[in-house]
Protein backbone atom coordinates (compact mmCIF):
# COMPACT_ATOMS: atom_id res chain seq x y z
CA UNK A 1 0.00 0.00 0.00
CA UNK A 2 1.42 3.36 -0.98
CA UNK A 3 1.97 6.10 1.56
CA UNK A 4 -0.63 8.31 -0.13
CA UNK A 5 -3.29 5.59 0.10
CA UNK A 6 -2.45 4.89 3.72
CA UNK A 7 -2.62 8.58 4.63
CA UNK A 8 -5.95 9.02 2.83
CA UNK A 9 -7.39 6.00 4.62
CA UNK A 10 -6.13 7.19 8.00
CA UNK A 11 -7.53 10.68 7.47
CA UNK A 12 -10.88 9.21 6.44
CA UNK A 13 -10.95 7.05 9.59
CA UNK A 14 -10.20 10.04 11.79
CA UNK A 15 -12.86 12.19 10.12
CA UNK A 16 -15.47 9.45 10.37
CA UNK A 17 -14.57 8.93 14.01
CA UNK A 18 -15.07 12.61 14.79
CA UNK A 19 -18.55 12.70 13.24
CA UNK A 20 -21.14 12.12 15.98
CA UNK A 21 -22.75 8.73 15.76
CA UNK A 22 -23.85 5.86 17.98
CA UNK A 23 -20.54 5.81 19.87
CA UNK A 24 -20.82 9.48 20.76
CA UNK A 25 -24.43 9.02 21.83
CA UNK A 26 -23.39 6.12 24.08
CA UNK A 27 -20.59 8.15 25.65
CA UNK A 28 -22.87 11.12 26.26
CA UNK A 29 -25.57 8.89 27.77
CA UNK A 30 -23.07 7.15 30.04
CA UNK A 31 -21.54 10.43 31.14
CA UNK A 32 -24.94 11.86 32.04
CA UNK A 33 -26.22 8.80 33.88
CA UNK A 34 -23.24 6.89 35.28
CA UNK A 35 -20.30 9.26 35.62
CA UNK A 36 -16.68 9.44 34.62
CA UNK A 37 -15.65 5.82 35.09
CA UNK A 38 -18.38 4.43 32.80
CA UNK A 39 -17.63 7.16 30.28
CA UNK A 40 -13.93 6.29 30.31
CA UNK A 41 -14.72 2.61 29.79
CA UNK A 42 -17.02 3.41 26.83
CA UNK A 43 -14.32 5.54 25.24
CA UNK A 44 -11.72 2.85 25.86
CA UNK A 45 -13.94 0.20 24.30
CA UNK A 46 -14.62 2.39 21.28
CA UNK A 47 -10.92 3.05 20.74
CA UNK A 48 -9.98 -0.63 21.09
CA UNK A 49 -12.77 -1.64 18.72
CA UNK A 50 -11.67 0.94 16.16
CA UNK A 51 -8.07 -0.24 16.38
CA UNK A 52 -9.15 -3.85 15.83
CA UNK A 53 -11.32 -2.93 12.84
CA UNK A 54 -8.62 -0.79 11.25
CA UNK A 55 -6.08 -3.58 11.83
CA UNK A 56 -8.35 -6.15 10.21
CA UNK A 57 -8.92 -3.81 7.30
CA UNK A 58 -5.19 -3.24 6.86
CA UNK A 59 -4.69 -7.01 6.99
CA UNK A 60 -7.03 -7.41 4.02
CA UNK A 61 -9.80 -9.32 5.78
CA UNK A 62 -12.46 -7.36 3.88
CA UNK A 63 -10.99 -8.40 0.53
CA UNK A 64 -10.84 -12.02 1.65
CA UNK A 65 -14.45 -11.98 2.86
CA UNK A 66 -15.77 -10.44 -0.37
CA UNK A 67 -14.13 -13.23 -2.37
CA UNK A 68 -15.92 -15.96 -0.39
CA UNK A 69 -19.41 -16.63 -1.80
CA UNK A 70 -20.97 -17.49 1.55
CA UNK A 71 -19.63 -14.35 3.23
CA UNK A 72 -20.72 -12.11 0.39
CA UNK A 73 -24.22 -13.59 0.63
CA UNK A 74 -24.31 -12.76 4.32
CA UNK A 75 -23.05 -9.24 3.79
CA UNK A 76 -25.77 -8.48 1.25
CA UNK A 77 -28.42 -8.96 3.92
CA UNK A 78 -31.88 -10.50 3.95
CA UNK A 79 -33.29 -8.07 1.37
CA UNK A 80 -31.25 -9.69 -1.36
CA UNK A 81 -31.57 -13.30 -0.17
CA UNK A 82 -34.05 -14.12 -2.93
CA UNK A 83 -31.49 -13.16 -5.56
CA UNK A 84 -29.20 -15.88 -4.19
CA UNK A 85 -31.81 -18.57 -4.35
CA UNK A 86 -32.53 -18.71 -0.63
CA UNK A 87 -36.15 -17.74 -0.73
Amino acid sequence: MSLETWLAYTIACVVLTLIPGPSVMLVVAQSLTRGRWATAMCIFGDVVGSIVLVGLSFAGVGAILTRQPFCSRLSNGPASSTSHGWG
